[in-house]
């Protein structure tokens, strides 16, 4: 979820590679997906959901935040494969009708998601630092 988060498209990359899971939910239900968009990450967002990342997983799931965020070229992705693989399209419109009544708690979710997350690294870097330097 971190690494996505914060844009780090290469260690994204390794994790999937590794088996990392696409749709694992941190402790507030989000996934790295919906974190990836609202955070606006087009490389991360693209290797997330290509490695089976669902935009309607999590809560606010990535459909929400693109709609919130005003993010529509990812809309764009996932309606995209939605129509490949066959189905009709229409969850995305009752998604974003339900994204527009939740915005307010949306945006406060997500944003202190990232806030505590970046504290976290924080502590995380300082820790490997820490035991580098000894």
């Amino acid at each position: 979820m971190l690494a996505g988060y914060h844009g780090h498209a290469d260690t994204v990359r390794l994790l999937l590679s590794k088996g990392a899971d696409p749709n694992v939910l941190n402790e507030k239900s989000q996934s790295p997906l919906a974190g990836a968009t609202f955070k606006g990450y087009d490389d991360v967002v693209r290797l997330l959901y290509d490695a089976g990342g669902d935009p309607d997983g999590g809560q606010p799931n990535a459909r929400q935040a693109a709609v919130i965020f005003r993010k529509e070229k990812y809309l764009e992705w996932f309606d995209a494969s939605r129509q490949q693989s066959g189905s009709d399209g229409q969850g995305g419109a009752s998604t974003a009708s339900a994204a527009s009544v939740t915005t307010a708690a949306t945006q406060g979710s997500l944003a202190g998601a990232g806030a505590s997350e970046g504290s976290g690294d924080a502590a995380a870097a300082g820790a490997a630092g820490d035991s580098v330097n000894d």
